[in-house]
This record gives C-alpha cells, structure tokens and sequence, in this order.
C-alpha cells in the first residue's frame, strides 16, 4: 500500500511499473519525473497515466537529457491529455506541462544540440487542449 502524499512528487528516475495513480494521489496537483533510463516506453507511459490521471493534477515537468530525449507520438499525448482535461472540470482548469533539461554532470561538455523529442504535431495537440507549455 503506498502511503498518503501531498501536493507535490518528484521521482528521480520514474518506472512505468511503478506508476499507478489512485486513490491515494487524490491531492496531487504537480508532478515531476526524470525520464532518463534506456528503454522507457514513453508512450506505452502516456497511455497508462491517461487512464487514471487524478482531477487535481495541475502541472506536469519531465525532466530530460536533450542529447538522448523521451520520445512520445503526437497521438498518445492526445490520449494523455484527452484523460487530463476530461477530469476536473474539462479544459476550464489550468493546465501545464514543462519539458526541462537533465543536470548532466558538470564535466561533461557537448555541443549544442538540437531538440527533436516535440514538433509541429505535437505543439497542434498542446494548442488544441489549451495546454500551458514551457520547456527550459
């Protein structure tokens, strides 16, 4: 049984299979997680929180290493959000979404990079739900 939280979650490295939101995240208006791990099936990820996203949930921020993004399809974050904004009072809530950049380790240098993880398709969906949106 996981315990009763807060407001707020941060995972630092978040597992699909770990990730079952319910009764007890019935208070939780932000959550946050990296998505750095090899592997991840980010929209298999979209999909499951879709189905039971909780209503207060107000602001979510995926931390990422730009050099290797979380890829997502433009369709599942429909789906995501679609279960989202059809909770708590449809697209009337305030609702936002951060994309933020990884710490990587200060001895680590590269060249600008890039970001290819969110494109024109993805920015249509984020319009189309009303979505605040920011990525630093």
């Amino acid at each position: 049984k996981l315990p009763q939280i807060g407001q707020f979650i941060s995972l630092q490295e978040l597992y699909i299979e770990n990730l079952m939101f319910n009764n007890n995240f019935n208070g939780l208006r932000r959550f946050s997680f990296d998505c750095g791990r090899e592997g991840f099936d980010a929209n298999k990820l979209l999909c499951q929180m879709a189905e039971n996203i909780p209503e207060s949930l107000e602001t979510i921020k995926i931390r990422m290493v730009y050099r290797d993004p979380w890829i997502f399809s433009a369709s599942s974050l429909r789906k995501f959000f679609e279960g989202w904004c059809c909770k708590g009072g449809g697209n009337e809530k305030l609702r936002r979404l951060r994309i933020k950049r990884s710490l990587t380790p200060k001895n680590f240098s590269s060249p600008p990079l890039k970001f290819t993880a969110i494109n024109s398709e993805h920015f249509k969906v984020i319009k189309e739900y009303g979505i605040q949106f920011d990525m630093k």
